[in-house]
């Protein structure tokens, strides 16, 4: 058994460091530059602001300062920057890939519903972009935003979305083609795409999360060419360089075509920003007194948020909220569940229901989160509340039905004893404890 985390909704302290405001509009801090072992074929100098406005009236007063330098620390360094080869689904490629990757839709940060990105709006049934056909297939069709192009000029057309589903389809390729694979037909416009799928499903919200530059990637080595280096932006930056074991480097996308909903300035706002790798939590908490990060979300744990929150007279600010991933428990069931544990009976339904009624969620939100967020029934609760069906909760923290279920998994194993392995990774404090409240 194991605990991971996953990319749909997580518990999080999301931390916003000293003067945030102030760093963004022109402060700096020390990144620990050295000299790049990796650098993006552009440029790394970060242009000029953008201009808000081809008047000469006055800029409105509640315009939002340009420049400057935010320095994000992670515990994690990614083994590759292309998310849809092994390993790029490891958070920390998510979290770096939002700066410069784009995709159908995005999770907007304060309500986790999905946004769209470079699409004009997101298919439904209601707006037309969604039709269920007479011979039971169902046709999803994007009209991408004129506005958006990639970080070299070049449009983002149907063609980027046809070569990015031919390429996760690729059979050289070792990627996940989970309801891609049930694609049919498709039809290719310059600033739309459409594709059927052979059956309905709701599935089709999560299909093209990031789209592939065609121009720049065909032709080369997918599988090694982008592990350290990034194909044209999509997104708000561009990648700039990778130190390895330091740092992960983006600035400021010229050819952005975001802006500011409330000013209607172009987006970013900031120069460049730097993801500092900082692999132990008790070293990321330091850089982050001595302000030489500006923002940090390590793992939750109580003693942690409080000494955070202790922070907040000198000018930190602390969130604790869901953010974008779960934290859950695993099954494990391949073969090499027998090395740590040889007597394992994970693929007993009972033994899986009796360990489920033992974790009582209520208390290690309170030990591990300080009671700051609520346990989920279903892991699409947060993000899609109405189609959850709450199906975790008919496992509630029931000793006395665990008992009864491991007799009967007993009975059924022929096993008298049963042996459950917890296993984790040891850099981090909440899950550390988690193992202890399990033993207790």
């Amino acid at each position: 058994m194991k605990f991971l985390r996953s990319q749909i909704a997580r518990w999080a302290v999301a931390l916003l460091a000293f003067a945030l405001v102030a760093a963004a509009c022109g402060g700096t801090s020390d990144s620990g530059q050295g000299e790049a072992t990796t650098t993006a074929p552009t440029t790394t100098q970060a242009p000029a602001a953008p201009s808000s406005s081809t008047t000469t009236t006055a800029a409105p007063s509640n315009e939002k300062p340009y420049g400057g330098t935010v320095v994000v620390a992670d515990d994690q360094e990614p083994p590759t920057l292309n998310p849809l080869v092994p390993g790029g689904d490891n958070l920390i490629v998510a979290i770096i890939g939002q700066a410069y990757q784009a995709g159908v839709s995005e999770i907007d940060g304060f309500t986790l519903e999905l946004i769209p990105e470079l699409v004009t709006e997101l298919p439904t049934v209601e707006n037309g972009g969604v039709t269920v056909n007479a011979d039971g297939t169902m046709t999803v069709r994007y009209a991408i935003k004129d506005e958006a192009v990639w970080s070299d000029g070049v449009p983002i057309s149907g063609a980027d979305f046809q070569f990015t589903l031919d390429t996760i389809m690729n059979p050289d390729y070792t990627i996940v083609t989970t309801t891609y694979e049930d694609i049919v037909s498709t039809s290719v416009g310059d600033k739309s795409f459409e594709y059927t799928l052979s059956a309905p499903t709701v599935l089709f919200e999560l299909l093209f999360g990031t789209v592939l530059p065609k121009h720049a990637i065909e032709g080369s080595d997918f599988l090694n060419d982008w592990n350290d280096v990034q194909w044209p932006s999509a997104g708000p930056f561009i990648f700039a360089e990778w130190q390895k074991g330091e740092f992960v480097r983006v600035v400021r996308n010229a050819n952005y075509w975001g802006v500011d909903a409330e000013t209607g300035q172009t987006l970013p706002y900031l120069d460049e920003v730097i993801f500092r790798f900082i692999p132990e939590t008790d070293s990321i908490l330091t850089a982050f007194k001595a302000r030489e990060v500006d923002i940090i979300q390590p793992p939750p744990s109580t003693e942690l948020i409080e000494a955070l929150q202790a922070l907040e007279p000198e000018g930190a600010r602390v969130e604790a909220l869901a953010g974008t991933i779960w934290e859950h428990l695993n099954f494990q069931f391949g073969p090499n569940r027998f090395v740590k544990n040889p007597d394992s009976i994970n693929d007993n339904l009972n033994y899986r229901k009796a360990v489920a009624h033992t974790i009582d969620k209520s208390l290690i939100v309170d030990e591990i989160l300080a009671g700051q967020v609520e346990p989920m029934d279903s892991f699409v609760e947060v993000y899609r509340p109405t189609i959850s069906q709450g199906s975790w909760s008919v496992y509630d923290y029931n000793p006395e039905k665990a008992r009864e279920l491991l007799d009967l998994a007993r009975a059924e194993t022929g096993q008298d004893v049963i042996k459950t392995v917890f296993t984790t990774t040891s850099n981090n404090d909440a899950r550390v404890k988690l193992s202890e409240l399990f033993q207790t």
